[in-house]
């Protein structure tokens, strides 16, 4: 773990990650351009910077069946002390839990066993009451929300996918943490299939483009 980062540690831990991820080499959703056109500009790890463009990259890419891509960057995440890098680790957090949840789903039990010493960050860390019972999800393919993005005037697929990435996390860390009465792991590993199911339906996800066009 890196305590008390000097600018060159943050340096280069942008260059590190942006050298995993090859940006130029992937082929994403066209409407997901402007969040993949941020990210390419840079990957901030200075002090008071968010990491969400860096993170919906990652959840892009769980979901696209790319976890040897991810897992190398949830592994150098790993070195990040949260509370002397001041930055927005709630994002951090995200990709490490998802990108461990996903190792525990494959059967990758090497990679789930890495990454088991970063899920509890700070030490003490444990999921909000809230999170655990599944209060926290945005459910954007329920009837309901559905319906309202159907009236918009506008494609609202970008929007879809970010809030179904926000839920793919938020299921990933309640399954890591064992779940609750109202979402055992049985409910949570079907929701999170049936997320992915719904994502991947969506006719915006496979017009695909690139960086490099």
């Amino acid at each position: 773990m890196i305590i008390d980062p000097t600018k060159e540690d943050r340096e280069a831990l942008e260059r590190e990650v942006a050298l995993l991820l090859d940006l130029p080499t992937i082929r994403f959703p066209k409407v997901s351009r402007p969040v993949f056109a941020k990210a390419a500009k840079r990957m901030p790890f200075a002090k008071n910077s968010t990491q969400g463009a860096l993170a919906s990259v990652c959840e892009f890419l769980l979901v696209d069946d790319q976890f040897e891509r991810v897992f190398p960057i949830a592994r150098a995440l790993g070195r990040i002390d949260m509370h002397t890098w001041i930055i927005d680790y709630i994002y951090v957090r995200g990709i490490i839990h998802h990108t461990a949840y996903v190792a525990q789903r494959l059967s990758l039990f090497a990679e789930a066993a890495e990454l088991e010493q970063f899920l509890r960050v700070p030490a003490d860390y444990f999921p909000q009451p809230r999170l655990m019972e599944g209060k926290g999800l945005r459910l954007p393919f329920s009837e309901e929300n559905m319906a309202l993005w159907a009236a918009q005037p506008v494609d609202m697929s970008s929007t879809i996918i970010g809030e179904a990435y926000v839920d793919l996390s938020y299921l990933s860390t309640m399954w890591l943490f064992g779940g609750s009465a109202e979402w055992p792991r049985e409910r949570i590993d079907a929701f999170y299939d049936e997320t992915v199911a719904n994502i991947t339906a969506l006719p915006a996800w496979s017009i695909r483009t690139g960086l490099t066009k």
